[in-house]
């Protein structure tokens, strides 16, 4: 990816970055990694890293299960199944998926794979199926999410909690 930490706002990931870099790390972006040896990291331009600590934050992706049951999954998904706002597949509409597995655009960001998302969009799922069985109103997914933090170390983090962006000691 072209930056670290794609899920907060771009000024709380260049504090990270800053942070991080006045830790000593280098960060590679926009490198793909196509393997990893004792001691070495292999990247796709041909290059390798050196390293004896390797920290590998490429993200989470959808399950090889769900990835195989061929259900339509899109270009930036993962490996995760493409839902509509009622968490429906679009090519099948009795097909529901949630979780880490649903590859949903809100407002042209995917909804997050954590823990606030797998809940939120399961409620949603389950709202539809009993409309589909019983009738009435269905829903659509709308996020309501109580924030984000992470932590870079034991003394750092950058955080956007309730809509307050912090970072340092006191965003831990």
């Amino acid at each position: 990816l072209p930056s670290i930490l794609p899920i907060l706002e771009e000024p709380l990931r260049v504090k990270a970055e800053r942070y991080l870099a006045r830790q000593g790390c280098e960060m590679r972006l926009n490198a793909s990694i196509v393997g990893a040896e004792p001691g070495k990291v292999l990247l796709k331009d041909g290059s390798v890293v050196e390293t004896d600590t390797f920290i590998w934050t490429c993200g989470v992706k959808g399950s090889s299960f769900a990835a195989g049951l061929g259900l339509k999954t899109g270009e930036r998904s993962r490996g995760r199944i493409v839902v509509d706002a009622e968490m429906r597949c679009p090519d099948h509409p009795f097909v529901y998926v949630v979780g880490d597995n649903a590859f949903f655009l809100e407002n042209g960001k995917p909804v997050p794979q954590i823990v606030e998302g797998a809940h939120q969009t399961a409620e949603v799922a389950a709202k539809n199926i009993i409309a589909d069985i019983a009738g009435g109103e269905r829903h659509a997914f709308k996020s309501s999410f109580h924030g984000f933090m992470v932590s870079l170390g034991g003394r750092y983090c950058v955080a956007n909690a309730c809509g307050i962006k912090s970072s340092g000691f006191i965003a831990l």
